[in-house]
């Protein structure tokens, strides 16, 4: 069984993966102490990515591990407190050298959701669109990128419908002005398709 520990209570490792370039040539391993080097730019930030149980208590997580740039888990961390009482953000609850201990959050991203009922997806899309514009609106536009990698969509079946979450909150000061450009293209998106939304019902 392979662990991790945070703040000294034990995790059980289901699955590792890193990415390459970006969150779309993501590659999986199954051991932890496969030989890395962190020397090796393909490792973009060093980022390790765990889906975990906790030992204790069998309860799921994700953590998100910096193998070089450890501080950025610290500046993740102080972003992700700013949504601390919004229910659209992933949580992060911990730190611990460079690993942060986050929300296990099932869904799809919404790059990969694919052909779906629209009346399933309207309404994620409007409140969407108001997060963003709100997001703006307050100022915090160049902290985190948000787009379609960075959306995870979660069906609620009782409703009917799928609810969004953002899950990714990495911030770089030397981004600020990609994010917050970043940030207005995506808003054009969701604009562009709810308008299509709309002419299809």
């Amino acid at each position: 069984m392979r662990e991790i520990t945070i703040n000294d209570v034990k995790y059980e490792i289901g699955l590792s993966f890193y990415r390459t370039h970006g969150s779309m040539n993501q590659q999986y391993y199954e051991a932890f102490d496969v030989a890395l080097n962190k020397d090796d730019p393909s490792l973009f930030t060093g980022r390790v990515f765990h889906l975990v149980k906790r030992v204790l208590d069998g309860k799921s997580y994700f953590i998100k591990e910096y193998l070089i740039d450890k501080h950025m888990a610290t500046e993740e961390y102080n972003v992700s407190k700013l949504f601390s009482d919004n229910n659209n953000v992933m949580d992060i609850f911990e730190i611990d050298d460079g690993k942060l201990l986050c929300e296990y959050v099932p869904g799809v991203q919404l790059s990969k959701l694919g052909t779906v009922p629209i009346k399933h997806l309207k309404l994620a899309v409007v409140e969407l669109i108001a997060f963003v514009e709100m997001f703006k609106e307050k100022g915090l536009s160049h902290l985190i990128e948000l787009n379609l990698n960075n959306t995870l969509l979660q069906f609620n079946e009782k409703e009917q419908r799928y609810k969004f979450k953002i899950i990714d909150l990495e911030t770089n000061i030397l981004r600020y002005n990609e994010f917050t450009v970043k940030n207005n293209e995506f808003l054009k998106t969701l604009n562009r398709t709810l308008d299509e939304m709309r002419k299809k019902i």
